[in-house]
């Protein structure tokens, strides 16, 4: 039987077979040759893209040369599935017993018997293969018998009879000790282990079939977060553009959860990397919004980032920003309270620690302090703490400025003790002083009221000093009371009491 054909296989090999024989089962070498009628000299094919390249080919021409028959396996069933569809080697060219039909057959019949190692080879041929078959039901009833051996009802009890359990069994591949340890708390997550030699496209369907069976989130991001952290530490050579890759479909998923119950910790971690790792300006505003809706579960170490280096500032406080603005937009028309809360005593420690930064501009001190409702700090005695060591490292800024970057302090929320102090302190400018004086003279007055009488001192101290009564005329302290912190700095405060 002559070779009259010679085959180039994606460069891997060459292979030299019978036309007419390979004709029989392919209907696309069938059409390739149908009008040739050169029987003189050997023809040549040339295949760049052939699945499972010279491997697979070489399975056809087993396939082909016995007759149409070829021992089918779960190490190769995908393989000679993807290179039968290839070669078009389907019923409509080559009858009841075409390669695609055969395959098709053995995978839905023996599928749900294969031990649990079988399911893992036939992913590993996948990953390689995913271009050709990623849209086939063989493929995707891989991906459901793979997820749902997972599942805690498919680990039944090694005491229960099989006639008592509902759930798929797994076929002799573990012991009865191995399936209890598979659902006992130390290790239920040891399959995290077997996928970790997936590529990424494959964790992708996989996460995405756990969605659509309604797999819970702590499990889902528990296990992407590990393959993420067993690829980067691997003694393998990842490439960065492959972690680049791994950390932005691991932020696409995520983003299918409830992330309220994601790690905020392993968020901000493949934040710190996607700088160093350049992704994507879609990934990078995704996980900031990841993290931003659930800022509040935060610590002041996971804000303390660097400022990039374009800026000469010390910490990135334009991502603060942006993480606070994603949380209040994701805030219900409900105002979480407790939540926000939180967050307005992490930036409170935040907005302490920026503080001494001598390059931080004003208007971002002011961004940070004003970027929460006013409803969110009971207390504003840490802002004080914060604008003081502000005040006295930029010891440059104008009147103007100072009067300006005062005016995020809100005295009714400043405690007796920082009011005083407060009202002594040179680093402010006088006409904060003087409303320190005053609100906490006024809360003075208040609590005199509310004990049912009034002090004298307290009543007159304030008129007696600052107006001419004999004159009627306003002095200038009293047109700061009337038109607000408008008063020139050089007016001295109230005397702390």
């Amino acid at each position: 039987m002559c070779c009259d054909l010679e085959v180039d296989v994606n460069g891997q090999g060459i292979f030299y077979v019978n036309k007419k024989i390979l004709s029989c089962y392919s209907g696309r070498i069938r059409k390739l040759f149908m009008k040739s009628n050169d029987k003189s000299s050997r023809l040549k094919l040339i295949f760049h893209d052939f699945p499972g390249g010279a491997e697979g080919f070489q399975l056809i021409t087993q396939f082909c040369y016995n007759g149409g028959s070829l021992s089918i396996s779960p190490s190769n069933v995908i393989l000679l599935h993807s290179a039968g569809i290839f070669l078009e080697m389907n019923e409509t060219n080559s009858g009841p017993s075409s390669l695609v039909s055969q395959t098709e057959e053995y995978f839905r019949g023996s599928v749900h018997q294969w031990v649990w190692a079988d399911l893992l080879e036939c992913l590993k041929q996948c990953q390689y293969l995913l271009h050709f078959i990623s849209s086939s039901d063989m493929f995707r009833k891989l991906l459901d018998c793979v997820v749902g051996r997972l599942l805690p009802c498919s680990f039944p009890s090694p005491y229960a009879s099989s006639t008592d359990s509902s759930c798929i069994n797994f076929s002799g591949d573990m012991s009865r000790e191995s399936i209890s340890n598979y659902s006992s708390e130390t290790t239920t997550n040891s399959w995290f282990e077997d996928l970790v030699f997936l590529r990424i496209d494959i964790i992708e369907k996989l996460v995405e079939t756990m969605i659509s069976k309604k797999w819970d989130t702590n499990t889902i991001s528990s296990f992407l977060f590990h393959y993420q952290r067993m690829k980067f530490n691997s003694t393998l050579v990842v490439k960065r553009a492959e972690k680049r890759r791994i950390i932005e479909t691991v932020i696409d998923l995520l983003s299918l959860l409830d992330r309220s119950l994601i790690s905020i910790r392993h968020l901000f971690y493949n934040l710190r990397l996607s700088v160093p790792l350049k992704l994507s300006k879609c990934s990078k505003k995704q996980l900031e919004n990841l993290i931003g809706s659930v800022l509040d579960k935060a610590n002041l170490d996971d804000l303390i980032f660097p400022s990039p280096p374009e800026k000469n500032h010390a910490y990135d406080v334009d991502l603060i920003l942006r993480l606070q603005k994603q949380f209040l937009l994701e805030s219900t028309e409900t105002f979480p309270m407790h939540r926000s809360k939180k967050v307005a005593l992490l930036l409170d420690s935040y907005i302490a620690e920026v503080a001494p930064d001598p390059n931080l501009q004003s208007s971002k001190f002011v961004a940070l302090t004003t970027a929460l409702p006013a409803i969110a700090r009971d207390s504003h005695d840490r802002i004080y703490q914060a604008l003081d060591m502000y005040l006295k490292v930029h010891d440059k800024l104008s009147i103007e400025e100072r009067i300006k970057i005062c005016e995020v302090l809100d005295y009714q929320k400043l405690s007796a003790e920082f009011l005083i102090e407060l009202a002594q302190n040179m680093s402010f400018p006088g006409s904060a002083r003087l409303a320190a004086s005053f609100s906490h003279h006024s809360k003075l007055r208040s609590i005199s009221n509310n004990e049912g009488y009034v002090t004298k001192r307290f009543r007159t101290n304030i008129v007696d000093d600052r107006f001419d009564l004999s004159r009627g005329k306003q002095t200038e302290v009293e047109k700061f009371t009337e038109f607000g912190l408008t008063c020139p700095d050089n007016i001295n405060p109230i005397p702390a009491l």
